[in-house]
């Protein structure tokens, strides 16, 4: 493909600016917690959301994707998604109380890790309509290389090479990347941008838990 006529990404990565000082003591701060929580504090005044520590029109969404191998043939294998939102509320005598995360259990055509972290981030990005929540920024945060990878870098290209990868093999989840896209796109219209944070597994462990669960329960059922 001809450099210049390389295609725009779908998606910007967010990238603290380490330049910054209040960016980077976030970052550090982030580092130390292990989680994003640092750079985006939780809120728990009416929503309770994860916004930007200096930019209170940017919201924070965690996804993971699992799919646990246990020996299962394939159509019997299950797989998780989960995305967190906002702070777990602590009521219990409030049952409609939002709990600020939520798991899936994927069937057998979604039981791969891949699949797994795509689902991951459509569910987020459809679980409200954050523009109307008073958030023109949403930044997914995952330790997905690929979903990354592929919103900021890849798909784009792919498209233009009508859905083969620069080897010429067709690319893989291709109903996924599509369904994503024009989410994404659909997204912007409304107002608010997508941007992809990919972040340390260890920072990702209340996404990552509760993909890992939705897996276990699923197998537990197919049993």
């Amino acid at each position: 493909m001809n450099p210049a006529s390389v295609p725009l990404p779908l998606c910007r990565r967010f990238v603290p600016d380490t330049e910054d000082e209040e960016d980077a003591l976030l970052l550090s701060a982030c580092a130390s917690s292990k989680t994003p929580e640092a750079m985006f504090p939780p809120r728990t005044g009416g929503m309770r959301r994860y916004i930007h520590a200096r930019d209170p029109r940017m919201l924070l969404l965690q996804t993971a994707g699992a799919c646990l191998d246990n020996g299962l043939p394939q159509h019997r294998l299950r797989a998780g998604a989960a995305f967190v939102f906002g702070p777990t509320k602590t009521n219990p005598n409030n049952a409609e109380a939002e709990q600020g995360v939520s798991g899936m259990v994927l069937g057998p055509q979604d039981a791969s890790s891949s699949r797994a972290e795509l689902v991951a981030v459509i569910a987020a990005l459809r679980a409200r309509h954050w523009l109307a929540e008073g958030f023109d920024k949403v930044v997914v945060a995952t330790n997905s290389e690929y979903a990354v990878n592929g919103c900021t870098e890849w798909c784009r290209a792919w498209e233009a090479r009508e859905w083969r990868t620069s080897r010429g093999r067709p690319v893989r989840n291709r109903d996924l990347w599509e369904e994503l896209i024009c989410l994404i796109e659909s997204i912007r219209r409304w107002g608010s941008e997508v941007f992809f944070w990919q972040i340390p597994s260890q920072w990702n462990a209340k996404a990552d838990a509760a993909a890992k669960e939705a897996a276990e329960m699923g197998q537990e059922t197919s049993r």
